[in-house]
């Protein structure tokens, strides 16, 4: 394309680095913002919640290091997910062959527990 243009290889270098230049600063914009490049996808929700509510959330919000709308949506989005946590999922293969049995666990629910004597 440069060359249909006639520019010289300096003009092309030129072109390049303010193209780049302002990708870059279009980049900055965007997150100066807070919101990144892909807000314009997310949707949003109104919520009313109590105003002691909203001090423990912006209490936790700090604490983390987030911003309150982002602590909101990552409980929203866990809320809402049909995945298990990843708590969970990293109890997968904890037992081996030695987890009790069904029957043995019921067995053990029939007896009586030990009582301190009065």
């Amino acid at each position: 394309m440069f060359e249909v243009l006639g520019l010289s290889e300096q003009e092309q270098l030129a072109v390049y680095r303010a193209v780049v230049e302002l990708v870059k600063s279009r980049l900055v914009k965007a997150q100066s913002v807070g919101r990144g490049i892909l807000f314009a996808m997310l949707e949003t929700i109104t919520i009313r919640v109590s105003p002691e509510t909203k001090r423990r959330l912006a209490q936790a919000a700090q604490a983390r290091g987030v911003s309150l709308e982002t602590l909101v949506a990552e409980a929203l989005e866990r809320a809402a997910s049909s995945e298990w946590p990843e708590s969970v999922r990293q109890l997968v293969g904890a037992w081996g062959d030695d987890f009790p049995e069904p029957e043995s666990l019921r067995r053990s629910l029939e007896q009586e527990s030990h009582r301190e004597q009065p």
